[in-house]
Order: C-alpha cells, then sequence, then structure tokens
C-alpha cells in the first residue's frame, strides 16, 4: 500500500552498486527503514545528498508491514535546511542527533510527540544564532523523556546535586558506577532539563567539560538500552567544539 508521510533521516547505508538505504523516523509509522533504487549513479548522485542526516522529506511510499524494507517512490525536501549542510558545527551536531536517535528508537508505530520534539529540534539546530555549540546537548538531554527513561528532577538541591544513573534522581552521594556523573555534569545536566534549545543560556564551560557530560549522558543511554551504543559522532564533536 502507497501511503503518504513525512520522514526525518537519520542515517544513511550504500546498498549494492547505485542504491541507498535510508534509516528514518516517520510521522506514520515510527522507525523505517527504506531503499532507494538508482540515486547512487553519477547521473543521479545529486539526488542521494538530499538525504543527510536530519533532512526532512515528504514521501511516497510502498509499506509492507511484513517486510523490514520499505521503498520509497516518490520524495522531495521539505525545507533547505542549509545551515546543516554548510554549518560544519551544525552537520556534526546533526550527525550526532541522527546517530542517537538510529541507536535508540526502535519503535514501528506512530509517535507523534517523539516526531514532533524530533523536527522541532531539528528547526532550532537549523535557526540557531546563539548558542551553537550547545543545541546537541539540550537535545539529548530531553530525548529520553520520549523514550520511557525521564530523570527526576524533583530531588535537586544543594545538598542533593549528584546525578545517579541506575536510580535516574539526583541524590546528595556522587553515583559510584564507571563513567558516572561528576558534580559538575550533574550540574550540568539539570540546567539542560530545565531549558530548552531555543530559549536556553549558554553553558558556561570548556569544550572538555561538554565532551566529558556527553560521555557521561550516553553511559545513561546504555543503562536503559542494556547495551553500549558505541557511538562515533561525540568523537568528531570533540574535535570541532574542543575549545
Amino acid at each position: 500500500m502507497t501511503e503518504s508521510l513525512f520522514l526525518i533521516v537519520l542515517n544513511t547505508r550504500p546498498f549494492s552498486e547505485s542504491s541507498l538505504l535510508v534509516y528514518a523516523l516517520t510521522d506514520k509509522f515510527g522507525r523505517q527503514n527504506y531503499l532507494i533504487k538508482g540515486v547512487r549513479t553519477a547521473k543521479n548522485k545529486g539526488l542521494a545528498a538530499l538525504f543527510h542526516p536530519l533532512s526532512v522529506m515528504e514521501v511516497q511510499a510502498c509499506h509492507n508491514p511484513k517486510k523490514e524494507l520499505q521503498q520509497l517512490r516518490e520524495y522531495r525536501k521539505c525545507m533547505p535546511l542549509e545551515q546543516l549542510c554548510f554549518d560544519v558545527r551544525k552537520s556534526a551536531q546533526a550527525m550526532f542527533i541522527g546517530e542517537l536517535l538510529y541507536k535508540t528508537i526502535r519503535e514501528v508505530e506512530a509517535n507523534p510527540a517523539l516526531f514532533r520534539f524530533v523536527y522541532e529540534s531539528v528547526i532550532a539546530l537549523n535557526d540557531a544564532h546563539t548558542n551553537p555549540s550547545d543545541q546537541h546537548l539540550y537535545f539529548a538531554a530531553s530525548l529520553c523523556r520520549f523514550l520511557g527513561y525521564a530523570p527526576s528532577c524533583t530531588g535537586y538541591s544543594p545538598g542533593s546535586e549528584y546525578f545517579h544513573i541506575a536510580r535516574g534522581e539526583f541524590t546528595s552521594q556522587p553515583d559510584l558506577v564507571p563513567g558516572g556523573f561528576t558534580l559538575e555534569t550533574s550540574r550540568m545536566f539539570y540546567q539542560l532539563l530545565n531549558g530548552t534549545s531555543r530559549d536556553s543560556k549558554p553553558l558556561l564551560c570548556p569544550g572538555s567539560l561538554r565532551h566529558l557530560f556527553l560521555q557521561h549522558l550516553v553511559r545513561y543511554y546504555d543503562f536503559h538500552m542494556d547495551k553500549p551504543l558505541n557511538l562515533k559522532s561525540p568523537g568528531v564533536l570533540h574535535q570541532i567544539f574542543s575549545t
């Protein structure tokens, strides 16, 4: 059955000599995988470039619930998102957000709240004029709320500032698990959980602390996914935002 829907590209991989596998979040079917034929030829190489991380597409797709791989019949990019393509900082953040979603989302059914959150985050990242180095951190801190393991902020106080990974809350004692949050990264987590990427205050910290925080936050995702995510993009982000 052919369906009209919107999708957000998470990741892509070459398939055979001329085709492309597209892993996407859709508004109607949740996480889906698509095969696009003939876009990696010399004649059509520009078409493959449309499917960059976080590209928002309107498509006609053939959906068979019994198959893991669907097919796109028609597609068009809904908005240019030029900043995600040409600003190296934002393209690296888009890569991270796409990779994080690719590794964590498994639902193959509609989740309107999640799709809206991701869509609005894509627009916010593309349009950001201030605090561009913080956008992916706000996203990563908020995403877990849509995945079923939202951190509790109710216990945060001057005497309870350490975030505990297994308990998902702030406590008075540091978490002793390897890769656990420090006092500094716990405070960053609380600040991020109480803001949004659009109206956020800048995180006044060096790039090394941002990188450490991201390592600790990914450890939180690892715990709830019951396996390491093995993300590659944080290393790229660290090189770009190292100061």
